[in-house]
């Protein structure tokens, strides 16, 4: 159950580390024959890196070959809980973003953990790779149930709709329900983790769609059969509603 944040983590040390191994290289090239000893210690960390960075590259295989493989774990869940989770575990949206402001509410939902997990973190990282350098922008999550909209399962007869985008400082605030969804990205250059992303949600029977913001950015609908929303009893005895 390696979270798919740490693996995206370890290839790209991985991978930073084969290139010091080529600037390893360089430098070797550039010590004049005079000083052997120096060349030799050299080759000799070189050597210790290239076996290394070939073991983890064997492990990384290891891992990619059983994604995928494991068995599907359909539970019921607090969608509310589950996604507080995975954002403490992977930073998906960044830590900078107050739970709070989160607009998620509580519900329970039908759905392996590790696949929404998957699905999630995508996402989260295609707004990150899209956003333009050096613009600040907020972290933004919106949950809406549509009443009595899934046919899937009598106890999930609701659907429940999760949009999420990255708002840039000082835009103005829009209502993403409004916008047009396709089941096609605007941004052609990594259509295919957003097209492998939408496969992997249908193993869990939900929808990701996406449209473009007004400011031209990308948001992200994740659309997932949910039950009621819950309530808690506060100490007077009287039902409160979840806050969204």
């Amino acid at each position: 159950q390696l979270s798919v944040w740490s693996f995206h983590e370890l290839m790209n040390s991985l991978a930073k580390v084969h290139g010091y191994t080529e600037m390893l290289e360089d430098i070797y090239q550039q010590i004049p024959d005079t000083t052997p000893q120096l060349k030799s210690d050299l080759r000799t960390i070189q050597e210790k890196l290239i076996s290394n960075t070939s073991h983890m590259t064997g492990i990384i295989n290891r891992i990619r070959s059983l994604r995928g493989k494991t068995k599907i774990n359909i539970k019921e869940h607090n969608i509310r809980d589950v996604i507080k989770n995975i954002q403490d575990l992977t930073q998906q949206p960044p830590k900078s973003l107050n739970w709070t402001s989160l607009h998620i509410p509580s519900v329970h939902v039908q759905f392996d953990q590790i696949i929404f997990e998957q699905i999630w973190v995508h996402l989260w990282k295609l707004l990150g790779e899209w956003q333009s350098p050096g613009t600040l922008a907020q972290s933004m999550c919106y949950g809406k149930i549509d009443l009595s909209k899934s046919a899937n399962n009598p106890k999930f007869k609701n659907n429940l709709s999760v949009f999420i985008w990255l708002e840039p400082n000082g835009t103005a605030k829009f209502d993403p329900t409004s916008l047009e969804y396709a089941k096609q990205t605007p941004q052609a250059d990594l259509a295919y983790v957003f097209h492998f992303t939408s496969k992997i949600a249908k193993r869990i029977s939900a929808e990701v769609e996406c449209a473009k913001t007004p400011y031209g950015g990308v948001i992200f609908c994740i659309t997932i059969s949910c039950g009621d929303i819950l309530s808690s009893v506060s100490e007077t005895g009287n039902q409160i509603p979840q806050p969204l």
